[in-house]
């Protein structure tokens, strides 16, 4: 597939992006690339509806929209054994950001960690063209690393525009997230809630909301992870274990 074809099939993913991104990275580093791969959806709470037509203020009930595609992707490197850093990419990040527009759908990440084989604890920026967010989180993994048992991780992320307006409707506004992460080996289950601080979100027209729950499922491979024995998981013509 050439690069143009590869660009223009992501582009058309991500089109329809209509929730935050929760977090797209893990919480523990493992050396070498990663590649954190999701598909999401939300539902706004706190709802606003136009009141228009013959019908006057109706609640449309639940507002919902979804991230089809959610990726992230990058390097780690671990130090003096405990010590770990991750450095990468996340997207789409329009909502993150506060610039609802594809071009803004990038944002790259770090993430530092201090580390044993049962235990996270890390912290790192965010930084996009819309803003830049801080990211606390902490993992534990009562089987370590290379099993298919389940491990815990929580993290939280504040968010703040690099130029804030106080626009009602999708405005740049600091917003924060709080989520849990259930992992089984490469399997991630993940659960966040996204709250905007000013304004409200707009995922469809005439729903609006200030926060947003948000659940994903997606798979995280690094050099932990592809240890495992995947033997079970049908990954022909799929995801390119050959790269780590």
């Amino acid at each position: 597939m050439s690069p143009r074809r590869a660009l223009l099939l992501l582009l058309l993913a991500l089109a329809p992006a209509g929730c935050a991104t929760p977090l797209m990275h893990g919480l523990r580093a493992a050396p070498g690339p990663w590649v954190e791969v999701s598909m999401g959806m939300g539902y706004t709470e706190e709802r606003l509806t136009e009141c228009a037509g013959a019908d006057g203020c109706v609640d449309p009930g639940v507002g919902v929209a979804g991230n089809p595609l959610q990726v992230g992707a990058g390097y780690a490197w671990v130090f003096e054994e405990n010590i770990g850093l991750l450095i990468g990419a996340q997207l789409p990040a329009r909502s993150n950001q506060k610039l609802y527009t594809w071009w803004a759908d990038l944002s790259l990440t770090s993430f530092a960690t201090v580390q044993t084989e049962h235990l996270s604890v890390g912290v790192g920026p965010e930084l996009g063209l819309g803003g830049a967010a801080l990211v606390v989180g902490a993992e534990g993994l009562p089987w370590g690393p290379r099993s298919w048992l389940p491990g815990l991780g929580v993290w939280s992320r504040y968010f703040w525009p690099w130029e804030a307006d106080r626009v009602e409707i999708n405005g740049r506004s600091e917003s924060w997230e709080v989520g849990a992460r259930l992992r089984f080996g490469g399997v991630v289950l993940q659960y966040a809630y996204h709250h905007q601080q000013h304004g409200w979100m707009s995922t469809s027209r005439p729903e609006y909301g200030r926060g947003m729950h948000l659940v994903s499922v997606g798979l995280l491979l690094d050099a932990d992870t592809t240890e495992l024995d995947w033997s079970w998981f049908d990954l022909s013509g799929g995801l390119p274990l050959f790269i780590f």
